[in-house]
């Protein structure tokens, strides 16, 4: 079992030196020129991958095995937000109708924020929109997971109770899901 004070920087990649290691290959490898600051790079590298590890977490709260967690990841959160980020495709090329739905993406702004850094050498002063739609989504997130992990737990906690009392099955699933969900 992991501890709390673990997943935090677990595996943001910033422990490991992920952003280090593209960066140093980017410059050093493939010579593209970091015009911008570097620690602002890392700073905003870190608050992306701070952002999006509520992602993970609600991925596991909802999971229950790891195989279903790497399903529901790649299709229904990793897929979309490469093809919607603009990563692929310029968001100006896309249809009118799917814009609108990159604003949820988080990867939208940290491209942004990328570009800007590295190829353009603008500073916070520019970026501060795109910086602060990725705190927000962050704490948003964040917020969202903790309370999906608090239902599950709540759930957990009402099954073993349910148990307790000899309520079958069927009846301890129905109680758990009109708890967590709100629905009969």
């Amino acid at each position: 079992v992991t501890k709390p004070e673990h997943w935090m920087f677990a595996d943001t990649g910033m422990k490991r030196g992920d952003v280090v290691l593209v960066v140093a290959v980017a410059v050093l490898w493939f010579e593209v020129p970091l015009r911008g600051s570097l620690a602002l790079l890392f700073a905003m590298s870190l608050l992306y991958v701070l952002s999006t590890l509520a992602l993970g977490l609600f991925i596991s709260t909802i999971s229950d095995t790891q195989q279903q967690a790497m399903m529901t990841a790649t299709f229904f959160f990793l897929t979309p937000m490469i093809y919607l980020s603009g990563f692929i495709f310029p968001i100006e090329n896309m249809p009118a109708v799917i814009q609108p739905f990159t604003y949820l993406i988080p990867l939208r702004y940290f491209l942004v924020i990328v570009r800007g850094i590295f190829l353009k050498g603008i500073g916070l002063d520019v970026l501060w929109p795109q910086a602060a739609a990725l705190a927000a989504w962050g704490v948003a997130h964040h917020a969202f997971e903790d309370n999906a992990a608090r239902a599950v737990a709540a759930s957990l906690a009402t099954s073993k109770a349910l148990g307790r009392l000899g309520i079958p099955g069927a009846i301890g699933l129905a109680v758990m899901h009109a708890h967590a969900y709100g629905t009969p």
